[in-house]
């Protein structure tokens, strides 16, 4: 969330006080334009819950996969890798 609230308030700083040099800018953003900073605040702790809450979905398949569908399918990225691991799969059998 740091980030979010810096490229915020960068962009405040931008917006209002162009061309000053940035200790002066951000002086004077404080200063000067409060509720902007309290909409900077509130905006980047929305959006920060909004990437975690974005993330949840990728977590979820990622734990059922691990549950469910892992473990059976590590034989077949054995085969994949090294096909003549199983000696009794038809595609050995071809290939010998």
């Amino acid at each position: 969330m740091p980030l979010i609230y810096l490229t915020f308030f960068s962009s405040a700083i931008g917006k209002f006080y162009p061309g000053m040099p940035e200790a002066e800018a951000v002086a004077r953003l404080i200063m000067e334009k409060i509720p902007y900073l309290a909409a900077i605040s509130a905006g980047s702790v929305f959006m920060g819950a909004n990437t975690y809450i974005g993330n949840a979905p990728n977590f979820m398949v990622k734990s059922i996969i691990e549950l469910y569908l892992f473990y059976p399918f590590f034989p077949f990225f054995r085969q994949a890798i090294n096909p003549l691991a199983f000696p009794d799969r038809p595609i050995t059998k071809i290939i010998r």
